[in-house]
């Protein structure tokens, strides 16, 4: 009886110790990193305590400081105490409060696993991997990223494929993804390409046919032009005006048509055109040039007001306007009353004074003001682009920048929006593409370029970004500047202090402070061994097969493929021609490119040669020698300036004069002003009028009044 009595003691002190074992136990056993305890307890709690023990299981089986870690187990433990939480009662809820049990802490515990997992999934670096994550693992904090790496494997893979159907089908399984636009794309360039591979006229013809939506119709449109057209001749305009009437260079095939037979600009071939080309299709624009003279007029000054006069002086028109431009295509800005409008050469008022500003025309279109907003308008004063933009640019490859609020687009010859309001700033196309800022939204600027389409062809992540060539770009990032392809790929890594245009198909760099040079492909030619410059982007850059360099603060000449031409000897060297100014012991000479001395140094500056002569500097006066060191300009001038090779600007205190590379003074007027007004014109100005210099003669033209 004694033994039965001694046994039930045994049973009952073992029952009540298990008993005492509470779920809270476990916890705390956790607190204290004794994982064997804990996972003991909650392993016995499970069925009472599914969700809080699953948890707590998920938790230890989580952790990497434990012979349990195990991140299978952690997952499905904790989409177990996810599952059964609903079920967790509330004195139980409560109890365990001080052990961060909740829903929001499962939650964020599962997103720790499912980080883990995609540590692993980094790892594998696959597209398959990633979207495998992604199916089991929706909720992860990695999500975009994961969807972002799965992309870019994914597109990457079509890329190597570079085909039309690749992209289709990298487009069919990622519809939404960030590379999309980029794919569709490339489907439409590829397509393009595909059907038009051996570049002859039919193949451009049916890709039309096959593709009527395609974006590159118009590139197609364009390369059956070019291809007709290539000749240039008004026969060749002719038949591509009759054979293609719906190509959308037709209009443009009008314009040329006309230009070319207008080699010889007169009233009666204007007359002639009109008799040979009855279905002109701009006929107001062909009666304005009817309207217009042979006869060259400049502006004069009498008093306060402006008139014309011919190139010989005599006056043609009364004084009358506030101020007049220059001729530009037939059609002159004039102002009357504040207000600008446009007169032809016979005085006629052909657009009313009604605009605050107004620019010259250019391809028959100009850009006019009022009241702070700009529009542009056509020869016979029709609004194209309504007043209302903040600001316009000038035409360039069919389109043109501007901005009505805050942002910029782009717009046809004819006001119609191409390319929708995005930028912050916008600038003109060249060989079709165009340089754009864009904010992108968190108030960051960056730099892109865009195509006539307004695709980006670049990732928006880059400080600043230029264009080189057809194929190679400068890209900025952070502080330093690499090379990028069309394609976005990286050809030099953002490490670069500097990196300059193009210049003889090399491209200066600085790296580390010193200089070295890349081919027009990225590739490095010359290693960076050369100090940096003053002014890098100008006096690294090759000229004519050389370039200036500098090594322990000497300076020469190497060429193009780095080798020495001029050995680097001299204080400082000048721009590079064929005889090129270089300092020794302060003073300027010249020497040729065969480190040969011409004009030994005497000079306290001295300017490269260009062509026969060069302008020196001695004791703060300008002059200018030849090739032999004669002196052919006294050097007596505060400043020279080189007109051409017969003329030069010069300057003595206020008084500007003109003469000849003999020294000869060709005027003896005092001008307090002289400036290129054009490639034929010099305007000369004193205090109460101007003259001008007419350069293909030589001729000083005054106002007969």
């Amino acid at each position: 009886m004694i033994k039965n009595s001694f046994l039930l003691f045994l049973l009952l002190t073992f029952s009540f110790s298990t008993y005492s074992k509470s779920i809270e136990d476990g916890f705390e056993a956790l607190k204290i990193y004794n994982y064997f305890e804990a996972k003991r307890i909650l392993e016995q709690k499970l069925k009472k305590n599914e969700s809080a023990s699953s948890f707590g299981l998920a938790t230890i089986y989580f952790r990497n400081d434990n012979p349990f870690h195990n991140l299978d187990s952690a997952f499905r433990y904790v989409l177990k105490a996810e599952k059964t939480f609903l079920f967790v009662k509330p004195k139980v809820l409560e109890s365990l409060i001080k052990f961060n049990f909740n829903e929001l802490e499962i939650i964020e515990l599962k997103r720790k696993i499912s980080s883990g997992y995609f540590i692993i999934t980094k790892k594998l670096n696959s597209e398959i991997a990633y979207q495998e994550f992604l199916t089991i693992h929706p909720w992860a904090n990695e999500r975009f990223s994961a969807i972002s790496k799965r992309d870019s494997l994914a597109f990457y893979a079509a890329m190597e494929q570079n085909t039309s159907q690749s992209y289709k089908f990298f487009l069919s399984k990622y519809p939404e993804s960030e590379y999309a636009r980029i794919a569709q794309k490339e489907i439409y360039l590829k397509e393009f390409e595909e059907l038009t591979a051996d570049k002859n006229l039919a193949d451009y013809i049916k890709f039309i046919e096959k593709q009527p939506t395609n974006p590159f119709v118009n590139e197609a449109e364009n390369q059956i032009f070019k291809l007709q057209t290539q000749i240039n001749t008004l026969e060749s305009y002719s038949q591509f005006i009759e054979n293609f009437p719906q190509n959308h260079n037709v209009d443009l095939a009008w314009r040329k048509l006309f230009q070319i037979y207008m080699y010889n600009y007169s009233d009666e071939r204007i007359k002639s055109f009109r008799l040979e080309y009855p279905d002109y299709p701009f006929q107001n624009e062909l009666n304005e040039e009817l309207s217009m003279s042979t006869q060259i007029l400049l502006p004069y000054k009498k008093e306060n007001y402006y008139g014309w006069m011919s190139v010989t002086g005599e006056i043609v028109s009364d004084a009358t306007y506030e101020s007049l431009n220059l001729y530009k295509e037939g059609l002159a800005a004039a102002s009357r009353f504040g207000k600008i409008g446009y007169v032809d050469k016979n005085n006629k008022i052909v657009i009313p004074f009604e605009y605050d500003v107004a620019s010259d025309f250019e391809d028959g279109r100009a850009v006019v003001e009022k009241n702070g907003k700009v529009g542009i308008i056509d020869r016979t004063g029709k609004i194209i682009f309504d007043i209302e933009f903040e600001d316009i640019g000038q035409y360039s490859e069919g389109l043109v920048y501007a901005k009505k609020d805050s942002l910029y687009a782009y717009y046809d010859r004819f006001g119609k929006q191409i390319i929708k309001e995005r930028f912050k700033e916008a600038f003109s196309f060249t060989k079709g593409l165009a340089l754009v800022v864009v904010d992108d939204g968190s108030g960051n600027e960056f730099q892109n370029y865009i195509d006539c389409f307004g695709n980006f062809l670049f990732p928006l992540k880059y400080e600043s970004i230029n264009s080189l060539n057809d194929k190679l770009f400068i890209f900025q990032s952070g502080d330093f500047y690499g090379l990028i392809d069309l394609k976005s790929k990286i050809i030099q890594e953002a490490k670069f202090d500097e990196i300059a245009s193009i210049s003889d198909n090399r491209i200066a760099f600085v790296l580390n402070g010193k200089i070295g040079y890349f081919d027009d492909f990225g590739n490095q030619i010359i290693a960076p061994i050369f100090d940096n410059l003053i002014n890098f982007s100008k006096h690294a850059s090759f000229k004519g097969g050389y370039a200036k360099v500098s090594v322990k603060s000497k300076f020469g000449v190497i060429d193009t493929q780095g080798k020495i031409i001029i050995p680097a000897i001299y204080q400082n060297i000048g721009e590079i021609s064929d005889l090129v100014a270089f300092q020794k012991e302060g003073f300027w000479g010249y020497l040729n490119l065969l480190n040969k001395v011409s004009v030994p140094p005497a000079y306290d500056e001295a300017r490269s040669f260009d062509n026969e002569a060069a302008i020196v500097s001695f004791n703060n006066r300008f002059g200018v020698i030849d090739k032999t060191g004669e002196i052919k300009v006294p050097i007596i001038f505060d400043d020279i300036q080189k007109i051409n090779d017969k003329l030069y600007i010069t300057k003595i205190g206020l008084k500007h004069t003109l003469i000849f590379n003999d020294g000869t003074a060709l005027t003896t007027e005092n001008y307090t002003k002289i400036r290129i007004l054009n490639k034929e014109y010099l305007l000369l100005t004193n205090e109460n009028d101007f003259h001008y210099f007419y350069l293909p003669e030589m001729r000083l033209i005054k106002a007969k009044i």
